[in-house]
């Protein structure tokens, strides 16, 4: 009956040139004639058998790391185990993964070709030989190493004076980009422009480049962790402006150095195009008080005021400025104009103020025959000619004599020294109706 089943005497692999003994049972015979004949056994055996190993599979979990890193403990299972068998039953030995990849392996990154890494199987061996191991067809690409990651800062100070502009200029030690693996020559573009968070003046601004790359034969194992960059390093320093005082402020002589200024006064320089301030001090000091051209000077910390669109914390702001003006004679209407022309030993100029409708009578002293002169309505008794004791003039020769009282009752006595050709401004009440009066 030729039985197709029969059992092998061990299930274990069969050495090579070792056939393993085979048993059949249910034996039987048929035929027309199968009465005259009797099997001896119902069973037969013989050494025939052949067992081959079964195939186990190393099957490597897929994993991934960084260039340059050591590679991680990998992981993975063994399948193919037959009869109920498992890995603790059938095999020994410890199961790993490893990888030939090393930290000095390219990234897988299309610049390199996307080259991925086996991650094989090993430590087991099968017990009596039952199994043989293989590597499944996913443990060829099982790794992956991505590019290691690089950062760049920004760095140092990027400096500009205000322009209104948020432009910012940066140079090559403006950049800092962050350590190699396996010394790797990396270079950054370093771009040269960037952008300030501000367009104002102050500090710690932050500045923001774009556009940012990397180059180098290894440039396929890295990649910048941002195309742009943000750091707090920008700088816009004040436009410094300077001022002046113009016009020629002018006043009569008053006896004191206190200028009056108005805007018109007052010129400032170095504002961009636009933009502008107005000065709103009102008050200045001439050098002196005496008449002639004579430097003003004004204080104007905190008497800025900006145009529409200034913002002055953009500037130094000047707080002295300075100028030309002019301390004119005071030729008021109360005043009289004498001009002596008289001999070069002449010292003095004695003048008797009295009630008339011309109250000065200027002559010399001591008078020269036939010098004495006077002008107007004079009513009463002529003066009478006495030396006073009235202080010398100042050094640049200008005197202002002040005749007294609004009404003058009495006479007084005014002298007057200096030299030829000088002028003396003698200020009378003005209830006084007077006119210039000169001698010769």
């Amino acid at each position: 009956n030729d039985p197709t089943s029969g059992s092998y005497a061990s299930p274990d692999v069969n050495p090579v040139g070792s056939p393993i003994n085979v048993t059949v049972t249910g034996l039987s015979i048929s035929g027309t004639t199968a009465s005259d004949y009797v099997l001896a056994s119902s069973s037969a055996n013989g050494n025939i058998g052949n067992i081959t190993p079964a195939t186990l599979t190393y099957v490597a979990n897929t994993d991934s790391r960084t260039y340059g890193a050591a590679n991680p403990i990998f992981t993975g299972t063994v399948t193919g185990f037959v009869d109920g068998q498992n890995q603790g039953d059938a095999t020994s030995g410890t199961l790993s993964f490893t990888s030939p990849a090393n930290a000095s392996s390219p990234a897988t990154t299309a610049t390199n070709g996307d080259p991925k890494y086996a991650i094989n199987g090993s430590g087991l061996t099968a017990d009596n030989g039952d199994y043989v191991f293989v590597q499944t067809a996913g443990n060829a690409t099982a790794l992956t190493i991505n590019p290691a990651v690089l950062t760049v800062s920004l760095i140092g100070t990027v400096e500009k004076t205000y322009d209104e502009t948020t432009t910012a200029t940066l140079v090559a030690g403006n950049y800092s980009l962050s350590p190699t693996e396996n010394g790797d020559v990396i270079a950054l573009n370093d771009p040269t422009t960037g952008t300030y968070a501000s367009p104002n003046a102050g500090s710690g601004i932050a500045v923001t480049v774009n556009g940012l790359s990397i180059s180098g034969t290894k440039a396929g194992d890295y990649v910048l962790a941002a195309p742009s960059v943000t750091d707090d390093v920008g700088k816009i320093d004040q436009v410094v402006l300077t001022g002046a005082i113009i016009g020629d402020p002018t006043k009569l002589y008053d006896g004191t150095n206190s200028a009056t200024l108005g805007p018109n006064n007052y010129e400032l320089f170095g504002f961009l195009q636009g933009q502008g301030g107005t000065v709103t001090q009102t008050s200045g000091t001439y050098a002196s008080p005496n008449v002639g051209q004579e430097l003003v000077t004004a204080n104007i910390t905190g008497d800025i005021a900006p145009n529409i669109g200034t913002d002055l914390a953009n500037y130094v702001l000047p707080s002295i400025v300075t100028g030309e003006g002019t301390i004119g004679q005071n030729n008021l209407n109360n005043t009289i104009v004498a001009n002596y022309h008289g001999p070069d030993s002449l010292e003095e100029i004695l003048a008797n103020a009295h009630g008339a409708m011309l109250p000065v009578i200027i002559i010399p002293f001591p008078a020269p025959a036939g010098l004495f002169t006077r002008g107007g309505a004079i009513f009463g008794s002529l003066p009478t000619i006495i030396q006073s004791m009235t202080a010398p003039a100042t050094a640049d020769g200008e005197v202002a004599v002040t005749t007294g009282q609004p009404l003058i009752v009495s006479p007084e006595e005014i002298l007057l020294q200096g030299d030829r050709e000088k002028t003396w401004w003698l200020t009378l009440p003005d209830a006084r109706p007077v006119q210039p009066m000169q001698f010769h």
